[in-house]
């Protein structure tokens, strides 16, 4: 990874003269909030280029741009693959975990970019659940007994889990309420290192298992985003009830093996209370 410095003095935007403010210092990246000559600009350095190869970058690249179009995501002003970083306006907003909003609200925004992000084209690669949840046991290096129930469990889920192909589309991956930002009213999404073409209804099952959001409101989400998909008739893409159930259950044991495999670092972030809300869910739905 190129240091700061480095990156001022490389890039065709930014220079040593601009005013650099720290946001957040991430596991796999970090974030700045950089001033040049009164405007302001987010400038996200990744500490893993090596995640990714360059086709994946540039598919990420492409969808981020297609968003920004929409007005979903922040305009892109720089990329760099090699160099690993990533320039885009600035968005000065509250991520939509840290409003004042009710909680309806936030699913209403939550389902209204959802759906957004699934109007997008991309060639992404598929979401293949059981070769995640593999990798992440294997990372995770839980007790044996421990090991076997997650996995039973998710064998269990995913026998049950009828994918239809006709019906995949782009799906962000990672609807955390912190990478939905509200500016003037209308949100913004961030973050989209973890696309991939799936099912409807796995953006919304993850929504709900990531923002730990209480059953009794589940219908709430599926409600509102299958009346974004009434209003233009594509009722084929509506999301059925049993099958965001079944993903959220599998983006349950997805989220805590990650968790489980990055406990070390998590603990130097501000990721500590998702990490104990996501373990204490796995928990929960292994003792069902």
């Amino acid at each position: 990874m190129l240091s700061l410095d480095d990156i001022l003095s490389t890039s065709l935007y930014l220079d040593r003269h601009v005013q650099v403010v720290k946001l957040s210092n991430g596991l796999s990246h970090q974030c700045f909030k950089v001033t040049k000559q009164g405007v302001n600009v987010f400038l996200k350095v990744f500490l893993k280029k090596t995640d990714i190869s360059a086709e994946q970058w540039q598919l990420q690249i492409d969808v981020q741009t297609q968003a920004a179009n929409i007005g979903l995501g922040p305009k892109i002003i720089e990329s760099s693959y090699v160099k690993g970083y990533l320039i885009t306006e600035f968005i000065d907003g509250k991520s939509l975990r840290l409003t004042d909003l009710s909680l309806p609200h936030k699913l209403s925004h939550a389902a209204k970019v959802i759906y957004q992000c699934q109007q997008l084209k991309s060639s992404m690669s598929v979401f293949q659940p059981q070769s995640i949840i593999s990798h992440l046991l294997t990372n995770a290096k839980l007790s044996d007994e421990k090991e076997r129930r997650i996995k039973h469990l998710s064998d269990k889920l995913l026998s049950t889990l009828s994918i239809d192909h006709n019906r995949l589309v782009l799906s962000h991956g990672d609807v955390n309420f912190d990478n939905i930002m509200v500016y003037q009213q209308l949100p913004w999404l961030i973050d989209w290192e973890y696309c991939v073409l799936a099912e409807p209804e796995f953006d919304l099952g993850m929504c709900l298992a990531i923002n730990n959001i209480d059953h009794h409101w589940h219908q709430s989400l599926i409600s509102h985003f299958n009346s974004h998909s009434a209003e233009i008739q594509h009722t084929a893409y509506s999301a059925t009830p049993t099958k965001v159930t079944r993903y959220y259950e599998i983006s349950i044991i997805i989220n805590a093996l990650w968790f489980y495999s990055q406990k070390h670092q998590v603990r130097k972030t501000s990721l500590g209370n998702l990490h104990q809300q996501s373990i204490y869910a796995l928990d929960e739905l292994l003792s069902k």
